[in-house]
């Protein structure tokens, strides 16, 4: 399954959005939380095996590539 990770946001939370690869266009399909305390990652959430959690999200914005 090709996919690419790009930084962007889920319901204004800042997350890592897992893309997949569709038919022309590349769409979200999972995302990572970090929790960022100062400078520090201080946790992570793998939702890589709950793509539902993308469904479920009133919005979700992805950065374009840099």
């Amino acid at each position: 399954m090709p996919w690419q990770l790009a930084a962007g946001e889920m319901d204004g939370d800042a997350v890592i959005v897992i893309l997949q690869r569709g038919l022309d266009t590349w769409a979200p399909f999972s995302m990572v939380r970090l929790n960022v305390v100062g400078e520090r990652i201080d946790g992570i959430r793998d939702y890589n095996h709950c793509p539902w959690v993308i469904s479920t999200a009133a919005s979700v914005t992805v950065a374009p590539p840099t």
